[in-house]
């Protein structure tokens, strides 16, 4: 009897855990975590410890390796015959070239990586499912591909069944709804237009995001700018894109949040006077010329940024811009607020004003969304002017440290709607799917962003001889880096050939079928990939890495995995920090960390597994600093 007891107690306090840790570390999803273990209910910890493990999908660990947030396909694994030469060439650091690496779509493990993939919590960013009730109905979001690529989505898709049914509490209020003439109600249809930050891409990105979360927020119809071409990403019209070109808003679940309509339908419904009829629209604020002028050129369709074309995008804009409410703000000197009282004429409470203060620090001052910004038919979003001295109201900054939700469960639901929605189309997730997968299959690999090009900045542009002096402790030795860069002389990347094995985009060209992409796009598929190297180090200054660190954010990688090449800035993304100073030289985990519950955290999970009876049910301990919902 003795030895039974002695025998339990041996399986309770070390065999278990152990069986436990082996199946967070388990190959497959990037959930299938050590959180997602510890805060299994009862029943599920039991059935997790009466399953047999399996010894053959876990990655041998050496020493100084950084386990991932989630397991990627193990090369270790018994591969199709044809693969087995490359699988051991991949683990002594081979030399064979990407392109002849081929992605190995296992259909027997799709049923199995669909499964994990329904598990929500994301690494050292999320939190365990009994904290997270906007998660309740959601699932995990799915690539449109032909091979399994789900593993990249970092969203999900349906969200949760309260996100599905959330409405906004400054969308709408009394006196919203209109007579219309058959005697009925309708709702006062209210319209946000916006022009583009005139920068370059990641930048237009997040001025973008900040429109579409203020439209969401307030209630309006969103009018997308009329195509255009974007800086960096091409000229004249065959390069004329729209912001759909990159973001899927036609979905239902999408249109459900806000209506976003584009520029030309904007003006036949509510500007140009109706044919053949005496009334006109609603925004009367164009001359017979002007309708004729814009009609003739189709400037509401597709403008140029090209002196003296008829079609340049000023024609447009100069008449929105007279037309429209411009509300006073510009991103680097002022920050959003909403709160409830303020928006329904009533004073803000100290916390509350306290919290606010905080949020907006000493340089900016706070404009509260009020009566006087809600009333307005039509707001139109000026960026012409970059520079806030001279009256710019330019948007460079991110969403969540622009704009400040003092109750923390309608921030972290526009945090999830721009981290669920404003994704990337899945033509680019799939290619970069593809690729990832292709890297896994030849070893470890850790991931850089080297800036090159146009960046303003010029002592973050340093030899590559100091970015590999800079970070060589961070990297295995042998470990293959994926560079993505704008440098096109790839011979400038010799100093740290000479130690690692360096990948870049083009090297799986085939393989990604990137041939079969629009090439301004690219870039875009860069950032995804570099999303998920083991490590990953970035160029200061960055809009470009600062993306890529917010994305691994999404996928729950720690904050501990990532540095900036540039020596002084090296360590600064490391530590959890507060959004403050140069907000739009990095991104901040505010937008990230535990989004899915109903406080706002200000640290990553620390998970402690503690075994404290007899049926093996675990007790769970997130480690944060919370501001809790007042």
């Amino acid at each position: 009897m003795l030895i039974l007891i002695g025998l339990f107690a041996l399986a309770m306090t070390t065999i278990i855990p152990m069986i436990l840790l082996e199946s967070s570390t388990s190959n497959g999803h990037a959930n299938a975590s050590i959180h997602n273990v510890l805060y299994k209910s009862e029943e599920e910890l039991r059935s997790l410890i009466g399953r047999k493990p399996n010894n053959e999908n876990v990655n041998e660990k050496k020493a100084g390796d950084k386990k991932l947030p989630f397991n990627v396909p193990d090369i270790n694994k018994k591969l199709p015959k044809s693969s087995d030469d490359i699988t051991k060439k991949a683990n002594k650091r081979t030399e064979k070239k990407p392109q002849e690496i081929s992605v190995i779509a296992n259909s027997n493990n799709n049923e199995k990586n669909k499964q994990q993939h329904q598990i929500l919590a994301r690494g050292v960013s999320g939190l365990p499912m009994s904290q997270t009730p906007a998660l309740e109905g959601a699932e995990w979001g799915h690539v449109e591909c032909d091979v399994n690529v789900d593993d990249m989505a970092y969203w999900n898709e349906p969200q949760g069944t309260r996100d599905q049914n959330f409405v906004s509490p400054f969308s709408m209020q009394d006196g919203d709804e209109e007579q219309q003439n058959n005697g009925s109600k309708q709702r006062k249809r209210r319209y946000l237009t916006f022009e583009p930050d005139p920068g370059g891409w990641n930048n237009i990105r997040m001025s973008m995001e900040i429109i579409f979360a203020i439209a969401a927020t307030t209630g309006r119809t969103l009018v997308l700018p009329p195509k255009a071409p974007f800086y960096l990403l091409g000229m004249g019209e065959k390069n004329a894109r729209s912001f759909g070109s990159f973001y899927d808003t036609s979905k239902a679940a999408f249109q459900k949040e806000f209506e976003v309509i584009s520029m030309e339908e904007f003006f036949e419904l509510e500007v140009f006077p109706k044919q053949n009829v005496k009334e006109i629209g609603i925004f009367d604020f164009l001359t017979d010329e002007e309708v004729r002028q814009l009609k003739g050129n189709e400037t509401h369709k597709m403008c140029l940024y090209r002196e003296g074309s008829g079609n340049h995008c000023e024609n447009l804009f100069m008449h929105l811009r007279k037309a429209g409410y411009q509300p006073p703000l510009e991103s680097s000197v002022n920050c959003f607020v909403f709160d409830q009282d303020v928006f329904l004429g009533q004073e803000i409470t100290d916390d509350l004003k306290e919290r606010a203060d905080r949020f907006c620090g000493k340089e900016r001052t706070p404009i509260y969304y009020n009566q006087t910004i809600h009333e307005p038919q039509l707001i139109h979003w000026d960026s012409s002017k970059v520079d806030a001295k001279t009256g710019g109201h330019r948007l460079l900054n991110h969403f969540y440290s622009f704009l400040f939700f003092t109750d923390p469960l309608v921030d972290n639901h526009y945090k999830r709607f721009v981290r669920d929605f404003l994704h990337y189309k899945d033509s680019l997730y799939c290619a970069a799917g593809k690729i990832v997968h292709a890297l896994n299959n030849e070893g470890k690999w850790s991931s850089l962003h080297v800036r090159r090009g146009d960046l303003q900045y010029k002592e973050v542009k340093i030899p590559a001889e100091e970015w590999y002096a800079n970070l060589k402790e961070i990297w295995n030795e042998g470990e293959i880096l994926f560079i993505a860069t704008d440098e096109r002389n790839k011979t400038f990347f010799d100093p740290i050939k000479e130690h690692h094995n360096v990948r870049f985009l083009d090297d799986y060209w085939d393989v990604g079928k990137l041939g079969d992409l629009d090439p301004y796009f690219l870039s875009m598929i860069d950032t995804i990939i570099a999303s998920h190297g083991r490590t990953f180090a970035g160029t200061w200054f960055s809009t470009f890495t600062g993306y890529i660190n917010r994305m691994r954010g999404y996928l729950g990688y720690s904050m501990k995995d990532s540095w900036h090449g540039w020596l002084p800035r090296k360590e600064t993304v490391r530590e959890y920090m507060y959004p403050t100073g140069n907000y739009n030289a990095r991104e901040w985990p505010i937008g990230w960390i535990a989004i899915d519950g109903d406080e706002v955290i200000e640290h990553e999970g620390v998970p402690v597994p503690e075994i404290n009876d007899a049926v093996g049910s675990a007790s769970k301990t997130f480690q944060r600093k919370v501001c809790r919902k007042p």
